[in-house]
């Protein structure tokens, strides 16, 4: 049976580490990088959780301030109320994240700056 060949080309295989990373000391800035993007990533992960913890702070509010309501006309207030602060707070709390997305990436790349220099 005949073997098939690869036709000949004059194409350059592509570098997967160009000659910038050749002197780079890689595990220094992978643990740099590490470092950085697990560091970031806690930050957020606190952030979260404490958001989580107010939003279910104020629902448990909303449900005993409802419960003490005496008509419908106090009880939609209250509840739109709690409607326009609950909008608020998600808005303000993804635009946080997103900033620390940035800060994220930002960090997590920053050991690889010099590399590349």
């Amino acid at each position: 049976m005949a073997q098939a060949t690869k036709p000949a080309t004059s194409e350059k295989p592509v570098e997967l580490f160009p000659e910038a990373f050749e002197n780079a000391d890689l595990p220094e800035v992978w643990g740099k990088f590490y470092h950085a993007y697990f560091e970031s990533v806690s930050e957020m992960t606190s952030e979260m959780m404490g958001f989580i913890e107010n939003r279910v702070s104020r629902d448990v509010e909303l449900g005993e301030d409802l419960s003490q309501c005496q008509d419908w006309t106090a009880a939609s207030r209250i509840q739109s109320e709690w409607s326009r602060q609950t909008q608020e707070d998600y808005l303000q709390e993804s635009q946080k994240l997103s900033d620390m997305a940035s800060t994220l990436v930002q960090k997590s790349l920053e050991p690889w700056t010099h590399i590349t220099k």
